[in-house]
């Protein structure tokens, strides 16, 4: 519930912003599957700048005939559908429907309607850094990336969606291009994972006292790895450096 309750009132203002905010009467929300898939409605005074914005739609749900006809009965009017990247069931819309497991007739016929990805933001750990993608249309995407000094540059930038591969070799690049070592990365993941248990700490205080035991444990456990990370990193950096003085 928290994954719907939480966001709605910013969905439900994106919804009505929709147009610009033009002749708007309400908007409308009800759910429509047994996950946490919502369908929030503007009303507009114009028929014709009624607009609907799917939140967290899954699989199942897109693939149903209640769904292409409602598709089919919006003509021309706008259709949205946001973070389907975080439903219950994942799916990619430029995958045009490789990645449902069933009725991917169905899905091909309904997700290629929705390729165009007008806005996307997406803030992960990819590859041990910490890295953003980016993309508002009619603009290139843009993949950021948190250096070792916590500053956010541009890895690259792309016409089309890069692939994972792609960051992947963008990155490689990078490291290689200024001899960064695999645990001096790691390190820093691990230093952005506390960085976020102290915002937690703030913004929470005692949050640690309604973690279950595995929490405590998997963070007692990451804290001991990076503590033996970074001694490891320091003994590698003065053995190289003593190499290179001797060389």
């Amino acid at each position: 519930a928290g994954l719907v309750n939480a966001p709605l009132p910013m969905i439900k203002e994106f919804t009505a912003k929709l147009w610009g905010g033009e002749n708007l009467k309400d908007v409308q929300t009800s759910f429509v599957d047994e996950d946490v898939g919502t369908l929030n409605y503007r009303v507009a005074e114009n028929a014709a700048q009624d607009a609907a914005v799917f939140y967290l739609p899954s699989r199942e749900l897109v693939v149903q005939p209640k769904i292409r006809g409602f598709l089919d009965n919006m003509k021309d009017r706008l259709v949205v559908w946001a973070n389907t990247e975080n439903s219950p069931s994942v799916f990619k819309v430029e995958l045009d429907g490789r990645d449902f497991l069933e009725d991917r007739v169905a899905a091909y016929d309904v997700v290629s309607e929705f390729r165009l990805q007008s806005y996307y933001y997406l803030e992960q750990t990819f590859n041990n850094w910490k890295t953003t993608t980016f993309r508002a249309y009619p603009y290139n995407w843009v993949i950021y990336m948190e250096d070792l000094n916590f500053t956010t540059i541009k890895l690259m930038e792309s016409v089309t969606k890069p692939t994972d591969q792609e960051m992947y070799d963008k990155q490689t690049e990078y490291e290689e291009a200024r001899g960064i070592m695999a645990l001096t990365k790691v390190a820093k993941t691990l230093k952005d994972s506390k960085r976020m248990e102290d915002v937690s700490d703030q913004r929470e205080p005692g949050w640690r006292a309604g973690a279950s035991a595995a929490d405590l444990r998997r963070y007692g456990d990451e804290q001991e790895l990076g503590r033996k990370m970074t001694e490891e990193n320091k003994r590698k950096e003065e053995a190289a450096r003593k190499k290179a003085e001797d060389a």
